[in-house]
C-alpha cells in the first residue's frame, strides 16, 4: 500500500483504493471509505495524518521496514508477511490468549452458514 492509495476527502473521510493482481490479465480493485471518529485516540484518519507528519511522508510506501540499526527504509515497502509478524507480536503481547481464542471461536460460529 502506498500513499497513492489513500485519498483524504474534503468531508473528513478517508478513501482507500486497493488493487490486487488476481492473475496476469485481470486486476481486482476495492474501495473502502473510513469515517472520522470524534476521539482521536481511536481515529484511524488522525493516526495516518500523525504518521505522515512524524515520518515526513509525502509519497511512497505506507508501511516501511526498519533495519537492525533502527533506520527506516525510505523507498522499500514492508511485505505482507512482515506486517503479519509485527501485528501478531503486538497482539500476543497485549491480548490474553483466552480472549483471542474466544473471539475467534465466536466469529467462526456466527459466520458459518452451516450452523443454523
Amino acid at each position: 500500500m502506498t500513499t497513492n492509495d489513500l485519498h483524504f476527502l474534503s468531508d473528513g473521510r478517508l478513501e482507500i483504493t486497493m488493487t490486487s493482481g488476481t492473475n496476469r490479465y485481470h486486476k481486482s480493485q476495492s474501495q473502502i471509505v473510513v469515517e472520522e471518529r470524534e476521539d482521536q485516540n481511536y481515529c484511524p484518519i488522525y493516526a495516518l495524518e500523525s504518521w505522515f507528519t512524524i515520518l515526513n511522508i509525502s509519497d511512497g510506501p505506507l508501511f516501511r521496514p526498519v533495519n537492525r540499526h533502527g533506520n527506516i527504509q525510505e523507498t522499500t515497502s514492508m511485505s505482507g508477511q512482515s506486517i503479519y509478524i509485527v501485528v501478531k507480536k503486538w497482539a500476543d503481547n497485549r491480548c490474553p490468549s483466552s480472549f483471542r481464542h474466544e473471539n475467534n471461536s465466536n466469529t467462526l460460529i456466527h459466520s458459518n452458514p452451516l450452523n443454523k
